[in-house]
């Protein structure tokens, strides 16, 4: 007997000028950070004009100027998680699937850390494991604080990954399964 797969990935598509804005405003913070200027040192009025954007579009969809790099961050984990729907062996290669996100977005996951924004990915993370594993049925106390280990050891490898860009692809996928535990085994002991 054949079991379903259940799609983990969020599948409703953004309203398309909300889209537009957080692009804007990313490629223009993008740039700010490819200058090496510290993230204090971006104001929101500044931002919103190399965007070309006005302060009340972004006050519209943001508190603070970290929550651009968090929602951008939200768009890279939705892109995993679509291609983790698209196979039927996903759990065999996640850990290429996760190397490939990385190593293709390498400046806007070093960006989580220049705008200290982890603690929120991190939390994301392990709430959108948690919505995923719900589906299992499992959600005890000790399965929460896994899913929380699971996402900071994402995050961990993450941040080590862009200190080491000389890592080859077949190295950091190794690395990745050595190190970061397979979904699965999260949920064997309770």
């Amino acid at each position: 007997m054949s079991i379903a797969k259940v799609k983990i990935a969020y599948y409703s598509q953004p309203d398309k000028r909300r889209l537009a804005t957080q692009y804007k405003l990313f490629a223009a913070l993008q740039q700010t950070y490819l200058s090496d200027a510290p993230i204090s040192s971006v104001h929101v009025t500044a931002l919103c004009q190399a965007a070309h954007l006005t302060r009340q579009t972004f006050y519209r969809h943001y508190h603070e100027i970290g929550d651009v790099v968090v929602d951008n961050t939200i768009l890279l984990a939705n892109q995993f998680l679509k291609r983790v729907d698209n196979h039927l062996n996903a759990d065999r290669l996640a850990a290429a699937f996760m190397v490939d996100l990385f190593q293709a977005n390498q400046t806007a996951i070093a960006m989580i850390f220049w705008a200290h924004e982890e603690e929120q990915v991190v939390a994301l993370i392990s709430q959108d494991m948690q919505r995923v594993n719900n589906y299992n049925g499992t959600t005890s106390k000790a399965t929460a604080f896994k899913l929380e280990l699971f996402a900071r050891a994402i995050i961990s490898f993450a941040k080590t990954m862009t200190r080491h860009p000389q890592m080859t692809r077949d190295s950091l996928i190794e690395i990745y399964r050595q190190t970061v535990p397979a979904p699965q085994a999260i949920f064997q002991i309770e």
